[in-house]
């Protein structure tokens, strides 16, 4: 006898009606806002997820809270998030308001967390790095801004690493501006080696003394230390007059001998600038004849004017 082969096909599935934690077609898994406890039949209960009101979902298998709102936190959305203050369990969409540290928007809390009176009357911030007061209304040590106006926040100072960025009065905690160069630096960044010294004050931090006679020197370059001399003072250290110059210990440069022709040379006394004059001839330039003498040439005076008896 022949077998007629089946060819007919089920024309529906049974599809279970569940209870609202449960859903599939035989109502296997949790619904959306619950989660499988670890006992109870066919591998435990699904019971609601424990979210303090702060979201609907959570792990189906964990029980961990997704996508907590309201500023809250942690597995059971049971914290306030950082910056912000309150108690995430009360269940509420304003359990957690924002740190005023110092201001109460997200651009201008510079806090992980604060504590406010019952009265609301103060606050006391746990204030990120940088960041200095009870509402974390002014810059660090080492850091300036204005994180009392909005947009504005405290950044590190910028001083080349010349400072102790633990002194308070390193730098401006407003302006940044470099008040307390180390390393033989200084000016607005510290970026340059101090007057008297050169080297590279940013990346080597080598700031050494320059080799100038102080006296004779106006400045010395900051970088290569080359001397700067003073007017008419010469030298590779600005350690003397120039020639036929004089008053090199005044320190304020060299002033011209200006010798004249009555003179024995063009060079003067270094101190006093005094030119040595030939016989009869007198003055700091030996320029005009000494008393009772006349005809005042290069080669001094000629005559002696005799008294009154010899006339």
């Amino acid at each position: 006898m022949a077998i007629t082969p089946i060819t007919s096909r089920a024309l529906a599935v049974e599809q279970c009606q569940c209870p609202p934690n449960y859903w599939g077609l035989s109502c296997e898994d949790c619904a959306p806002g619950y989660y499988r406890t670890p006992t109870g039949p066919y591998g435990g209960f699904c019971v609601p997820c424990q979210c303090n009101g702060h979201s609907d979902v959570c792990d189906q298998i964990s029980g961990v809270c997704l996508n907590c709102r309201h500023n809250t936190t942690g597995d059971h959305c049971d914290k306030c998030a950082v910056g912000f203050h309150g108690n995430a369990t009360n269940g509420t969409p304003v359990d957690c308001l924002i740190c005023a540290c110092p201001l109460p928007v997200a651009s201008n809390n510079f806090a992980s967390g604060c504590d406010v009176s019952l009265d609301g009357e103060r606050i006391s911030c746990d204030c990120d790095y940088g960041y200095y007061g009870a509402r974390c209304e002014s810059c660090a040590a080492g850091f300036y801004g204005r994180p009392e106006l909005a947009g504005d926040y405290c950044r590190p100072c910028q001083c080349s690493g010349n400072i102790n960025p633990e002194d308070p009065s390193s730098c401006d905690s407003v302006t940044g501006d470099c008040l307390r160069c180390l390393n033989n630096t200084f000016g607005t960044a510290c970026n340059l080696c101090a007057p008297g010294f050169f080297g590279d004050a940013v990346e080597l931090k080598d700031c050494k003394n320059c080799d100038c006679d102080k006296c004779g020197t106006r400045k010395c370059d900051s970088y290569t230390g080359k001397c700067d001399c003073h007017e008419n003072v010469v030298g590779e250290k600005c350690d003397r007059c120039e020639l036929e110059h004089y008053g090199f210990s005044s320190c304020q440069g060299c002033r011209a001998c200006d010798c004249q022709l009555a003179s024995e040379s063009s060079q003067c006394n270094e101190e006093s600038g005094q030119c040595r004059c030939k016989p009869g001839v007198s003055g700091r330039t030996c320029d005009r004849c000494a008393a009772g003498f006349w005809n005042y040439g290069s080669e001094g005076t000629e005559t002696k004017v005799g008294s009154r008896e010899d006339l």
